[in-house]
């Protein structure tokens, strides 16, 4: 039977954060938890992570952890003794999300692999969902599911972005006609543009194509992964846009990538990580880096305005934290991307050792 290997790094969480997500995948029925071959957890912090305060709930009766320093796939065990699932702590990792996923990943056995945040819950038929939809679909690539937003407050938020509320606005009048166009053409749509129209809290029925899903929970088959090559380490600091990158290097080399409402994560924004350096110049250099290299590798070709005018809302965001900084950061942004746009060797220099700053990770 085809099983998931669950891949989760971490940086900047207290284990109170990860003990809700291993508490949520213990609290599944015994037919889905034996979906788990093992769970990885990247662990990004010095010092590590207790493992004892993550365990110290449901999850300590149903995982057994093993601190992993070496890489090499099909070195470690499977089932432990007992029928536990194992927790591979792969500790020493250094701060970077997409050399945590790229070296969990080397270590894990399974054929498929599921990525979740540190910071969400897994709902109760979520991994049956995605096992299900991967039986049945040859060709299928990243496949993505239901993130419902829960704010620090404990409130619900939408996550369609603000280009997607205001193309409802726009083309919708109506519930009936707003479901016809998210399901219809823009659940997770990157435009020519590279604008990203995005609403994943759709209670969708079955699943639908989708050009990206989001990297908070998303399963992706072991050959598709080795075919692109793995997550891109030249996204650094915050890593914005390296999910959507690979997701786009997954259709490029031929397969399909679908979204499904079927499979939910509550999503508890909000608690460490990122969020304790937001606002910073450095989070916003290091969103803006990893824009210019998204862009350059995807959608090079666009005219630079929708560059500018992408990742204006970056800037706007943060005038005031900034003391009025963003704005120049963001122009100087601008101004790169046009000149790596025309400069071929510039660029390939660039892309090959970009000037990344690690935003305090």
């Amino acid at each position: 039977m085809k099983r998931f290997s669950i891949i989760v790094p971490t940086w900047g969480r207290p284990e109170a954060v990860l003990a809700r997500l291993l508490d949520s995948l213990a609290c599944l029925v015994p037919a889905e938890r034996r979906l788990i071959a093992e769970v990885v957890l990247a662990d990004q912090n010095t010092p590590p992570l207790d493992r004892k305060k993550m365990l110290a709930g449901p999850a300590g009766k149903v995982f057994v952890p093993v601190t992993v320093r070496s890489r090499g796939r099909g070195g470690l065990p499977g089932r432990i003794a007992g029928g536990k699932i194992p927790l591979f702590i792969l500790a020493g990792i250094p701060p970077s999300v997409t050399v945590a996923k790229n070296s969990a990943v080397s270590i894990s056995s399974a054929e498929w692999l599921l990525f979740l945040d540190d910071d969400v819950t897994v709902l109760p038929g979520c991994l049956r969902t995605h096992a299900a939809v991967r039986r049945g679909l040859s060709g299928l690539g990243g496949l993505g599911g239901r993130e419902t937003v829960v704010a620090p407050d404990g409130s619900v938020r939408s996550t369609k972005n603000g280009l997607a509320r205001l193309v409802e606005k726009v083309y919708a009048r109506r519930p009936a006609e707003a479901a016809w166009l998210w399901q219809g053409r823009f659940v997770g749509r990157v435009t020519g543009a590279s604008f990203f129209l995005c609403n994943y809290d759709l209670p969708v029925g079955g699943n639908i194509r989708a050009d990206i899903v989001r990297g908070c929970h998303w399963s992706l088959g072991r050959d598709a992964f080795d075919a692109v090559g793995g997550f891109d380490p030249g996204y650094q600091g915050t890593a914005l846009r390296e999910e959507s990158d690979i997701q786009l290097r997954v259709l490029a080399a031929g397969y399909e990538n679908r979204f499904t409402g079927e499979a939910g994560v509550l999503h508890y924004r909000g608690e460490g990580g990122c969020q304790n350096l937001a606002g910073t110049l450095g989070i916003l250099r290091s969103k803006l880096v990893n824009e210019t290299r998204f862009q350059l590798q995807h959608y090079r070709r666009t005219a630079f305005c929708w560059f500018a005018l992408r990742t204006l809302p970056h800037a706007l965001g943060n005038v005031f934290s900034t003391c009025g900084l963003a704005p120049l950061v963001w122009l100087a942004a601008v101004c790169r991307f046009w000149y790596l746009k025309h400069a071929a060797s510039a660029r390939g220099r660039w892309l090959r050792m970009p000037d990344t700053p690690g935003a305090g990770r």
